[in-house]
């Protein structure tokens, strides 16, 4: 007796499943066993617990809180969504769904995309980026809206609350992930008037051209454009204090 075939929304969603299996493989590969996490590149808490409890739900295993360790759950809950619309049990797709688009939103791109940036320029480095935002995208995790009311808090951005003009350059709240080619790991951390007038100088060329690269991104990739509109915002305000 044939199987039937499955439906149009399990097959979609298997065929996505299948591309975070790939997204995993090919960051695995990055140059120097990249290990960054949210923790390490936004400085401001560490998600570990939460990761781990929602991961635990769903009967996953976290090695890590890495771009493999977190393409791996996507993964995982793209294909139990997919078994779900499978063995028509919407509830427990949806509920996949709902998930899948929270853990891409608040636990991967906002911090994984700039990161990336940081990484030396290569066709791997290209195919995580692309890869990333072109599964991240129709999940629509943070799509530009009229009006901001109801959304972020005042005085706060979906990255949280907005950094005073002289920031530490350790962070990504001030508008990108900046290398230490640019400032040194031991001035990271440091306040943009605390900084040497060429170290001022670089940090403004770097912010400048990642206030341009967020813009592109605003252009290109407007399921995730929220994200990108408030780091150029975040980056030329920084840049507007770098005398």
């Amino acid at each position: 007796m044939p199987i039937a075939p499955e439906s149009p929304a399990a097959d979609r969603v298997r065929r996505e499943a299948a591309s975070w299996l790939e997204l995993a493989d090919i960051a695995s590969q990055i140059a120097d066993g990249p290990r960054a996490t949210e923790a390490s590149i936004m400085k401001t808490y560490d998600p570990g617990p939460d990761l781990e409890k929602r991961a635990s739900f769903w009967g996953h295993r976290l090695d890590d809180h890495t771009v493999v360790a977190i393409s791996l759950f996507a993964g995982g809950l793209a294909a139990a969504e997919a078994d779900a619309w499978a063995d028509d049990v919407p509830d427990v797709a949806a509920r996949a769904a709902t998930e899948r688009r929270f853990l891409v939103a608040d636990r991967l791109i906002h911090w994984a995309v700039p990161w990336l940036y940081t990484r030396p320029d290569d066709s791997i480095v290209h195919r995580v980026l692309s890869r990333l935002n072109a599964l991240s995208d129709p999940l629509r995790i943070a799509p530009l809206v009229s009006g901001n009311e109801g959304i972020t808090a005042p005085g706060e951005d979906r990255y949280g609350p907005l950094p005073p003009p002289l920031s530490p350059v350790g962070s990504l709240l001030i508008g990108d992930v900046i290398p230490y080619e640019v400032v040194s790991k031991e001035r990271s951390g440091s306040a943009i008037d605390e900084l040497s007038d060429e170290e001022t100088v670089l940090i403004r060329h770097h912010l400048d051209g990642a206030a341009t690269r967020w813009n592109s991104l605003i252009r290109t990739w407007p399921g995730s454009a929220a994200l990108w509109t408030d780091l150029e915002r975040r980056a030329r305000d920084s840049v507007s204090v770098c005398h």
